[in-house]
């Protein structure tokens, strides 16, 4: 990973936390691209997020719905 790509700060939930995770999202994924690691596998980009996102994204993301099952 490049030194010199800024990484994006942690997410900091102010007013409406959809409107806050797809700023920090939108931030994180130029940062994936800068940094060459847009290409890594889907383990190793949710590792990265979740190491970056802060105390407020880990809260959000504790209270969010996972991912939709789909049903047969």
């Amino acid at each position: 990973m490049a030194e010199n790509i800024n990484k994006p700060s942690t997410l900091q939930i102010r007013g409406n936390p959809k409107v806050d995770w797809t700023k920090w999202v939108d931030g994180f994924e130029i940062f994936l691209t800068a940094a060459g690691l847009d290409q890594v596998n889907d383990k190793r980009k949710s590792a990265l997020l979740i190491n970056m996102i802060g105390e407020d994204g880990h809260e959000l993301m504790k209270h969010s719905p996972g991912p939709k099952q789909k049903t047969k």
